[in-house]
């Protein structure tokens, strides 16, 4: 596998902006897990006390930053450095509006409008109100991101099994039950005895089918 892609958020650490961090961040877990990126945590830059060559060449390392953008962003000295070093190092950037701002006041970020998301150009909150799916709005501005940033990397779907073999296994476990059931009810003619043991056997087979009918492994394609 190729080196993962790294990735850096530029964000205010006040409490709402944090938050809608936290839970765009969960989108980009699977692809972090996997190997395909890697996200430099903005406590990484605040750790260094402001040294300017150090940001840069830690900046300098990333494929993208994405700024999110807020009145709460434009009043952090922190991120205003971190998207100039950004921008200094030609770093691709794609920022989000996280909440109203005039964003386009500020000297060097209207370059960046033709990337800015949503799309539409309307605040990430303002979306979220629009909708009770919260969530799905955060996916698509992240699935968006991946698009832009890395082509490559295509959507998250869900590893096919060996349906073939548990099928036959699961056949198979079926006509034991049958001829389980029928040996039962000869012996005993009790009927309780003989759904019993056909519901063991079919129990089995359901274990049998389970890969196929709840897929749970995950790949990327």
């Amino acid at each position: 596998m190729a080196s993962p892609k790294k990735i850096f958020f530029s964000y205010s650490s006040q409490p709402e902006d944090l938050t809608l961090y936290n839970k765009l961040y969960k989108h980009f877990a699977l692809y972090s897990k996997a190997g395909y990126i890697g996200i430099i945590g903005k406590d990484e830059l605040l750790s260094i006390d402001n040294d300017t060559t150090r940001i840069n060449e830690i900046l300098k390392s990333v494929d993208i930053t994405v700024p999110l953008l807020s009145t709460n962003f434009f009043n952090d000295s922190n991120c205003l450095q971190q998207i100039s070093a950004a921008s200094s190092q030609q770093v691709k950037i794609i920022p989000i509006l996280l909440s109203s701002c005039e964003w386009q006041i500020f000297p060097g970020y209207i370059q960046y409008e033709s990337n800015l998301l949503p799309e539409d150009k309307q605040p990430l909150l303002a979306h979220m109100d629009d909708t009770s799916d919260k969530d799905k709005v955060l996916m698509e501005v992240a699935q968006r991101i991946k698009h832009i940033a890395f082509p490559e990397i295509k959507e998250l779907q869900l590893a096919k099994p060996n349906n073939l073999f548990n099928y036959i296994l699961a056949v198979i476990v079926m006509a034991l039950g049958v001829a389980a059931a029928i040996y039962v009810f000869r012996e005993t003619q009790n009927n309780t005895f003989t759904i019993l043991s056909f519901l063991m056997f079919a129990c089995i087979a359901m274990v049998s089918l389970k890969n196929v009918l709840f897929p749970s492994k995950t790949s990327l394609k």
